[in-house]
């Protein structure tokens, strides 16, 4: 890939952003023929491309229930087994009350939250 700086330099598919901005119309020109990567700070940033080639890029080819009908899993001996674990993001219910909170305010009779069992 090559950085395109100079107005007579051969067609290329980088350019700088300051350059892509100053040079727009020929950027977008070029984008029909190919990618067009613009980098800020030297690192590639963006493409360009044309409204065909982005067309063809995210054109869907299908739904996700083709996709899962055409796996080659749907018709394999895939043996499943299921964990009947308990659920690992809930806590267990201690009951009302259970969390006595005490006033900071007041004087140190023990720690701001305890829990009573």
């Amino acid at each position: 890939m090559t950085e395109h700086t100079a107005p007579d330099s051969p067609a290329t598919d980088s350019w700088t952003l300051a350059n892509a901005k100053a040079r727009l119309s020929e950027v977008i020109d070029r984008a029909q023929v190919g990618p067009q990567i613009i980098t800020r700070h030297g690192k590639p940033n963006a493409v360009i491309v044309s409204v065909e080639e982005w067309a063809r890029k995210t054109a869907r080819k299908g739904t996700l229930a083709e996709f899962l009908l055409a796996s080659p899993l749907r018709s394999g001996d895939l043996e499943l087994e299921r964990v009947h674990d308990a659920p690992h993001d809930e806590l267990p219910f201690l009951g009302p009350g259970a969390l006595k909170f005490t006033n900071r305010s007041a004087p140190a009779t023990g720690s701001s939250c305890r829990t009573m069992r």
